[in-house]
């Protein structure tokens, strides 16, 4: 009997995400150059040459320390940092100083510590956090790289496979990539594995769909890579619904990686997270914070967006074999202004400043369902959709395109509908390609849909670019209506006026360009 091999590779994700870039910048470029107007009302006596960039994944919200901050920063340059106005000890540790270490396990406690009451969680101690100045890309890096060479160590394989849900975090491939290449340099092959997740329930990140995948790889499982909680969709999960995944987790008996960059956007209430379960398996009990690694801070949910010398990252894990990994992969040092922007930022954060943060999302979430609701009135049959997220919070919408209407534009997959959005509506978006979703060929394996038919948008804080102005830009909540609108006004024209993705192309002189759409939708192929 034929072997049934199971043929992976992290390709085309990484291609899904560099065609998306590609266009972009493609279309821009032709739109400003034509000097192309687009309307703003669904009656098109508003137009403006201007682009929506809904693509980004930032807020207009200024930090709640600030002020702060900034007295700070004159402080420092005032006295050229001969002084030490917050009296804190100073430590250039890679991983970070004691007390910063500390407030992050605070932190982390918080919400580690009896997340339901059905679950009692865990503690953090100081010593099994690492910090890491700036973004948290690199802490992800060295994470993803750990569990590589704890497989490699432990079952001796020259190749594997790390699983990861689709619809997740859209730079993923980068890292996918770097990491690929290092373990290259050692003859290690490393494929990155979309699985899917429930379309048909609010995109739940669902156990018994990696189940068969589980199977056909077997010994080859190097580890995971999740987002806790989801991004772009936010969809709370049960207590027997996390507790199915630690089950699956703790049986396949494989580390784990966990981006918890969103936490604070979710209401307590409505977030379990992964690190604070238990599993009982074969009459052994486990902490998942003792086979993976969670990674946090202070960009996304505290909104220093910008200002990567405030920013800080830190990692989780009560395995002292992966911490030990991590940190002797953090080779840059914190320094004085660093390491006090990170405590201000940590230390002097007001609850409520997370609480009206999440109240705005809300909001806006609400907004825009009740525009697209209104939108739809003005057709024959509905034209758009939000596409998971139920309970309305983080910082995104995913707009999907309805098949009739994506039939009538010759739209036939989530990057045509990004392209179409930004040729005819000068709204810049992110294809759910780019973010893994719809990149399993599963239709014959798993019957999951392949391609959703829709992009993600930033929903808090749109931002309205022009030709003078298009690296800063305008973020406000209020630009999201007129976002809404050019989408409306573009269906207008498509159903009344024949219009379709191929013309937009040619209004600005580019036919349609095939991206190898085969490759990308054959991540997966059971092979026999």
């Amino acid at each position: 009997m034929a072997t049934r091999e199971l043929r992976l590779s992290c390709k085309p994700l990484q291609d899904a995400s560099l065609i998306q870039k590609q266009r972009n910048s493609h279309i821009l470029r032709k739109l400003w150059q034509k000097q192309v107007t687009f309307p703003d009302s669904l009656n098109g006596s508003e137009t403006s040459p201007t682009i929506i960039d809904g693509f980004h994944g930032e807020t207009h919200i200024t930090p709640d320390v600030w002020n702060k901050l900034m007295d700070y920063q004159q402080q420092i340059y005032a006295t050229n940092a001969a002084c030490d106005p917050f009296a804190t000890k100073y430590s250039k540790a890679s991983t970070g100083s004691k007390e910063l270490k500390t407030l992050c396990a605070q932190k982390l406690s918080s919400r580690l510590s009896q997340p339901h009451e059905s679950i009692p969680g865990v503690s953090v101690s100081v010593d099994e956090v690492l910090c890491s100045f700036g973004s948290s890309t690199d802490l992800l890096d060295a994470a993803l790289l750990s569990i590589t060479l704890a497989y490699v160590a432990k079952c001796g394989f020259q190749n594997g496979y790390i699983l990861m849900p689709e619809g997740g975090y859209k730079n993923n491939a980068r890292h996918h990539q770097k990491v690929t290449k290092i373990v290259a340099g050692f003859g290690l092959k490393v494929s990155i594995i979309p699985f899917p997740v429930a379309h048909e329930n609010d995109m739940k990140v669902d156990a018994s769909l990696v189940i068969p995948i589980l199977h056909e790889i077997g010994d080859r499982l190097i580890g995971w890579h999740f987002t806790n909680p989801g991004n772009p969709f936010i969809s709370p999960q049960t207590p027997q619904q996390m507790q199915e995944w630690a089950d699956t987790i703790v049986r396949a008996n494989r580390p784990f990686v966990v981006d918890a960059m969103f936490t604070e956007m979710l209401q307590p209430e409505d977030h379990i997270p992964l690190m604070a379960m238990t599993s009982e398996v074969n009459g052994y009990q486990q902490d998942l914070a003792e086979l993976g690694m969670m990674i946090g801070g202070t960009s996304k949910d505290y909104q220093m967006h910008a200002w990567p010398v405030y920013k800080t990252a830190y990692l989780y894990t009560k395995s002292s074999e992966l911490r030990e990994s991590v940190a002797n992969q953090i080779t840059a040092s914190f320094q004085r202004q660093m390491t006090h922007g990170a405590l201000i930022v940590l230390n002097q954060t007001r609850a409520e400043f997370f609480a009206e943060n999440r109240q705005l999302m809300t909001t806006q979430q609400e907004k825009a369902q009740q525009i697209l609701n209104e939108i739809n009135t003005h057709f024959d049959e509905p034209v758009f959709a939000w596409l998971g997220n139920e309970t309305k919070q983080g910082m995104f919408g995913c707009l999907q395109l309805t098949p009739s209407a994506a039939a009538q534009a010759g739209v036939k997959n989530s990057q045509d509908l990004a392209d179409l959005l930004l040729a005819g509506a000068g709204v810049e978006s992110v294809p759910l390609t780019s973010t893994g979703l719809g990149v399993f060929k599963a239709d014959e394996y798993l019957g999951i849909k392949r391609d959703p038919l829709a992009v993600r948008l930033n929903l808090i804080s749109p931002r309205i670019e022009t030709p003078n102005n298009q690296s800063v830009g305008i973020k406000s909540p209020d630009n999201l209506e007129k976002m809404m609108n050019r989408t409306a006004a573009l269906m207008q024209n498509i159903i009344k006026r024949d219009r379709t993705l191929d013309s937009y192309l040619a209004d600005i002189g580019l036919e349609r360009q095939q991206f190898l759409l085969a490759d990308i939708n054959q991540v997966l192929q059971i092979g026999g």
